[in-house]
């Protein structure tokens, strides 16, 4: 029981999980937000606005500040799932004392667009 408490005094840990779920979320309200608000000046005048599938008369902010409320939800859930995984993904060699060199992670990101890219395509072939 000792060794599960002392991995919460390991340095790396709110670098590690802390700033991890502070990144996650900046970037997707870097994302959601600019479509949120054009989302929300499309009005009756827009061509797209009579095919529409949504339904006519809907609660815009009802469903804003409801979704707002579901995903700070779901950061909150997924960084307490970080903390009680933290004395296994200690293990992992995680370094913060500096950013690794420009190659590495410009093969990990193709890799991991690669590996996403067939996961999603398996799944999505599947779902038919």
């Amino acid at each position: 029981m000792t060794a599960f408490c002392d991995a919460y005094h390991d340095p790396r840990l709110w670098p590690v999980i802390g700033v991890s779920q502070l990144v996650s979320m900046a970037v997707f309200l870097l994302a959601a937000v600019p479509m949120t608000l054009v989302a929300a000046r499309t009005g009756p005048s827009e061509p797209a606005w009579a095919r529409r599938i949504q339904s006519r008369h809907h609660a815009a902010r009802k469903q804003v500040g409801r979704a707002v409320q579901l995903w700070l939800l779901n950061n909150l859930v997924m960084l307490a799932a970080a903390l009680l995984a933290w004395p296994v993904i200690r293990h992992a060699s995680i370094a913060v004392d500096g950013a690794p060199p420009v190659w590495e992670v410009l093969w990990q990101l193709a890799a991991f667009i690669v590996l996403d890219d067939l996961v999603y395509y398996g799944m999505h072939r599947g779902l038919h």
